[in-house]
């Protein structure tokens, strides 16, 4: 029997290099996604209703607000007019009014600055674990190995077809 070829040896063994190649780069290229995460809390149902519950409650808050530096107005208006025809008894009284007043009005407005941003927070935090979920779902099943936030300005490119902005939210939403 002959000595194979060089020829004939790297006929046989070509093709099966390139198939190698080809197994080993798809099993090394990673599979990524990317979501867009302020498109999704801006698009979600749950987001636009806790969006219209916050309003409400400062809308509400703000009236109380309104209410408040009214009266503190009139009690200033009260004290200019009358402030050289008071007493020093009277006057000192009344300018005590109108500090108290003044602290129990940023008071107000800091306690509610708070509540909203922790109502928000809160919003926030229980629509970003639903959207983890369903992502972790998807990219399971699509074998995706990493999944990236786009927040804005965070990936500089990514190729659309890799966006699942749009179906996280349609899931999400489908979800309900």
């Amino acid at each position: 029997m002959p000595a194979p070829s060089v020829r004939s040896i790297l006929s046989t063994l070509c093709p099966v290099a390139v198939l190698c190649t080809a197994t080993l780069a798809s099993a090394a290229e990673p599979r990524i996604a990317i979501v867009d995460i302020q498109k999704v809390l801006a698009s979600v149902d749950d987001a636009k209703s806790a969006k219209q519950k916050l309003k409400g409650a400062l809308d509400a808050k703000q009236k109380v607000l309104n209410a408040k530096q009214e009266e503190l107005k009139k009690l200033k208006d009260e004290y200019e007019s009358q402030r050289l025809l008071m007493t020093a008894e009277r006057r000192t009284s009344m300018e005590q009014q109108l500090q108290q007043g003044l602290i129990e009005l940023q008071s107000f407005m800091m306690e509610n600055q708070k509540d909203l941003a922790q109502a928000e927070a809160k919003a926030t935090n229980e629509i970003l674990q639903k959207v983890q979920a369903i992502v972790n779902q998807m990219a399971e099943k699509a074998g995706w190995q990493l999944v990236l936030v786009d927040s804005g300005d965070d990936v500089l490119f990514a190729a659309p077809e890799l966006d699942i902005t749009n179906e996280v939210i349609r899931r999400y939403n489908a979800g309900k």
